[in-house]
């Protein structure tokens, strides 16, 4: 029975979380909050980014997907000097915190995609 030695199973569970990513802790902890496909997750429905154009993205492959076909302009609409809400939303709800920092820095949608591609190769 799982409480017999409370302390032996806190330590085995610690045990365990070593060298496991912080996705991995995320989703061994809290398992209901995200689901991980190939290690790519996937929002749940009410965490998707909506798009303007009616558009929905619940993975940086959409995200990858939608790039290739905005406009510069609607692309500056959600990532702009003042804040990248692309960005915001792979750190708070895809947690990736590091890709987030990244794609900050991108001037264009064009470098931005590079870089999405390049994570996902990296996969």
């Amino acid at each position: 029975m799982i409480f017999q030695n409370p302390k032996k199973n806190t330590q085995s569970f610690l045990e365990r979380l070593i060298g496991m990513s912080v996705e991995e802790k995320i989703h061994t902890i809290v398992p209901e909050k995200h689901i991980v496909v190939s290690r790519i997750q996937v929002a749940p429905p009410d965490k998707a980014f909506r798009l303007h154009n009616g558009g929905e993205l619940r993975t940086i492959s959409d995200l990858i997907k939608q790039l290739a076909h905005m406009s510069h302009e609607e692309w500056n609409e959600y990532a702009n000097f003042g804040n990248n809400h692309f960005a915001n939303w792979i750190e708070e709800v895809l947690l990736e915190p590091e890709l987030a920092q990244n794609i900050r820095q991108a001037q264009d949608k064009d470098s931005m995609h590079t870089m999405l591609e390049d994570f996902i190769e990296s996969r």
